[in-house]
């Protein structure tokens, strides 16, 4: 229980949650309201204290008529609906900590939107705050079909991209090496609308795996402060730093030691970038490089624009030239320059639970990337610049960390997304990729998780 909600505080809430909507102590609204409070403001915090002093005494129907209306009850009124009808349980089917399906990670909203429409008991889990909507209101939100992608992300993944997918894990499509025409089909395919059950501040930590029998297989996951919750199967959509976190946790935990289980967060691509900003430039239109694509940007506020600054030889940018570029704020013009990498960065275990990434550029990808900022600087100038600066490198679309592929010993899942080594385990995020895409991934992404969603049943 948080501290900031004593236990007679937590009774008052069962009690008078229960009363407003029948069975909502059943899914802990007092938990929910705990998990919830640290996220508020001041003023809201004050206000949730407020309503359970006043609603104290309420101990049966009657007593709560004669407050019905008033600010303190439709504020529970709320908090009660949201607690129960937010991760409500159909009668026969599992408790609210149990599910057929857990799909980890807000990305798995596609995955969850059509298992659920199957009829499949769906918990999405994701390790965001959200928002704490019973303060003021509460609007329905279903889970999928996630947002189409702008016009800079609605590419579909060149034939020469795909390619490569053979030869990196050794994926095969219906008639052969996977090839567009495997790949084509899902793009298109419909995401329903449905509602899944969502809880969020729920950090997966690892999945559960019972290793008594001659296969692993999934049992359920655990998150941060010990809090576990049990499904048959498993959907890691946390993206392509958090999912091979969770996996490595998880094969460390059930000592699983494979040519696929030590292949996780080895095949990490970044899909590196710079932003270049031109003074006084035209915007200038896309324009397609080997290995590289110059696209239009966005200019960040003053700070992030400051903070992100290099000169000529990478090193942050300081005084009187950081001053005189930064003064030309908002006088600069931006294009982004992500460049297509090999699939070598490694994602490991730090302190703690964080990721540690480690990359070493080859020369082919230090000349590509240096070929990349002079086309940059080029169009900027062509476009009428006369001033060119850039910040250092980030990573635009990390993917990969565990490709899917037919062998094995080049791949961590199978070609449905499904583990190569535990049964229920699925992979449905850009982690899946491969090899790094020279486009945006996030339609490619949304076709691989429609491809695994059809796999799992």
């Amino acid at each position: 229980m948080s501290q900031l909600l004593g236990a007679g505080e937590a009774a008052v809430v069962t009690r008078v949650c229960e009363l407003l909507v029948p069975g909502s102590a059943a899914a802990r609204p007092d938990r929910y309201l705990a998990a919830t409070l640290p996220a508020l403001s001041p003023a809201d915090e004050d206000a949730v204290h407020a309503a359970i002093g006043v609603l104290a005494g309420v101990s049966d129907a009657r007593a709560l008529a004669r407050v019905a209306g008033s600010a303190a009850v439709d504020r529970f009124r709320l908090l009660a609906i949201e607690a129960f009808y937010g991760d409500h349980t159909p009668p026969g089917r599992r408790g609210p900590d149990q599910a057929d399906v857990l799909v980890v990670g807000a990305g798995g909203g596609a995955v969850a939107s059509v298992l659920a429409a199957r009829g499949a008991d769906v918990l999405l889990l994701d390790s965001g705050p959200g928002r704490a909507r019973f303060v003021s209101t509460v609007d329905e939100e279903p889970i999928g079909p996630p947002a189409a992608p702008g016009p800079a992300k609605a590419e579909r993944a060149p034939a020469s991209d795909v390619a490569k997918f053979h030869e990196h894990t050794g994926l095969l499509g219906a008639a052969g090496p996977f090839g567009p025409a495997d790949l084509e089909p899902w793009y298109d395919r419909p995401v329903p609308v449905s509602r899944a059950r969502m809880r969020r501040r729920h950090d997966v930590r690892r999945v559960l795996v019972d290793t008594s029998g001659p296969r692993p297989k999934v049992t359920g996951v655990a998150c941060t402060g010990d809090r576990v919750l049990r499904a048959p199967v498993v959907v890691l959509a946390a993206g392509p730093l958090a999912t091979p976190r969770i996996l490595l946790h998880t094969q460390e935990s059930a000592e699983i030691d494979s040519p696929s289980a030590r292949l996780t967060g080895r095949t990490l691509g970044l899909r590196p970038a710079r932003l270049v900003y031109g003074l006084r430039a035209r915007a200038p239109g896309p324009r397609p490089g080997a290995g590289f694509t110059v696209e239009p940007a966005e200019l960040p506020g003053p700070v992030g624009f400051a903070a992100s600054l290099v000169d000529p030889a990478d090193r942050p940018l300081w005084g009187g030239r950081l001053a005189e570029v930064v003064g030309g704020h908002p006088g600069w013009t931006g294009v982004r320059v992500p460049v297509t990498d090999d699939n070598t960065a490694v994602a490991g275990l730090g302190v703690g639970d964080e990721v540690v990434v480690g990359k070493r550029f080859s020369t082919a990808e230090r000349l590509l990337l240096a070929d990349a900022l002079e086309a940059a600087v080029a169009l900027l100038r062509e476009a009428g610049a006369c001033d060119v600066v850039w910040s250092g490198l980030f990573a635009a679309h990390p993917q990969g960390g565990a490709p899917m592929g037919d062998d094995p010993a080049r791949s961590v899942v199978g070609p449905d997304g499904r583990s190569h080594d535990v049964d229920g385990l699925y992979v449905a995020d850009a982690s899946l990729l491969p090899a790094v895409l020279s486009v945006a991934p996030d339609l490619t992404v949304r076709a691989l998780a429609a491809k695994v969603a059809e796999a799992i049943r």
